[in-house]
């Protein structure tokens, strides 16, 4: 039987949002020392959307700051997708030593 996420947010006023982990994946990618990146794409109940969460922001020599994509999209592939290339457009092996890999301690 499905969860009703609207009758799990009226169990309690002290309940804000009711997101559902719809899966993780592990991505390998070549030469990267934070290897596997791992994505979590949540449904987002009351926006009727997804959300791709990466394991690391980054952040290479030439950002200001780090980046983490958290786009919500309308599906689990676009923000799966959206997830990854957040983290692989600002990754460059070539600076990989200066390259700042920040880890989300709550992933």
């Amino acid at each position: 039987m499905p969860i009703d996420a609207e009758e799990i947010r009226q169990l309690s006023d002290l309940i804000e949002e009711v997101n559902e982990l719809v899966g993780v994946w592990e991505i390998w990618i070549d030469d990267c020392p934070v290897n596997p990146l791992k994505v979590k794409v949540y449904r987002l109940h009351a926006q009727g959307l997804y959300q791709g969460k990466a394991n690391y922001s980054i952040q290479n020599p030439d950002q200001a700051d780090p980046y983490r994509s958290v786009n919500p999209t309308p599906s689990i592939r676009e923000s799966l997708i959206s997830a990854i290339n957040g983290f692989l457009m600002f990754y460059r092996p070539e600076v990989k030593e200066q390259t700042k890999f920040i880890l989300d301690k709550n992933f």
